[in-house]
């Protein structure tokens, strides 16, 4: 049976980004094991570390959104978030999703909307189509914010692009 030997055991002979690479590694084992507490903490490890990569520094603050989220600290997770679109050199539609995910969780509706539109127009200019469950959040977020007429286009483009019953129904009830 294998063992990880604490770092603690090592000694000062691990410089700042041998420790960040130690502390990303149990992360992952913690997060394997669905051990998210122990995910946590290891990851916030890496970031006490002065001398790291930023590459690294950005994957840790993610990793850690999605942990926040995943352990329903939406409030964690939108704020990790929004640090981390301040530092990340190149961002894509799903890092958006996430803080509309989270804000919506916070019935945050118009601040889900919001970052959803951002994801949207971001996948726009990177010629990438938009996913079916974007479009689902920004329909309830319409929705939720009694804005009946939106969420009618969004469902709309729903039912052009995945015509499923369920979009034709609500569609359907909209309209009535």
């Amino acid at each position: 049976r294998t063992r990880l030997v604490p770092l603690q055991d090592l000694g000062e002979k691990l410089n700042d980004y041998e420790k960040a690479t130690y502390w990303n590694f149990k992360a992952s084992l913690h997060y394997a094991l669905d051990d998210t507490a122990g995910a946590m903490a290891a990851y916030k490890n890496v970031l006490r570390q002065k001398d790291v990569p930023e590459l690294m520094r950005l994957n840790t603050l993610y990793g850690i959104a999605q942990l926040a989220f995943a352990t329903g600290d939406y409030a964690q997770s939108v704020k990790v978030m929004q640090k981390w679109l301040t530092l990340a050199p190149e961002v894509k539609p799903e890092a958006h999703i996430l803080i509309a995910q989270a804000q919506y969780q916070l019935k945050q509706y118009a601040r889900a909307e919001q970052a959803t539109l951002d994801a949207l127009k971001l996948a726009r200019q990177k010629s990438l189509p938009p996913k079916e469950s974007w479009l689902s959040l920004l329909r309830a977020a319409y929705y939720e914010q009694k804005d009946y007429l939106k969420s009618a286009r969004v469902l709309e483009a729903l039912v052009q692009r995945w015509p499923k019953p369920s979009y034709w129904m609500q569609l359907a009830g909209l309209y009535g």
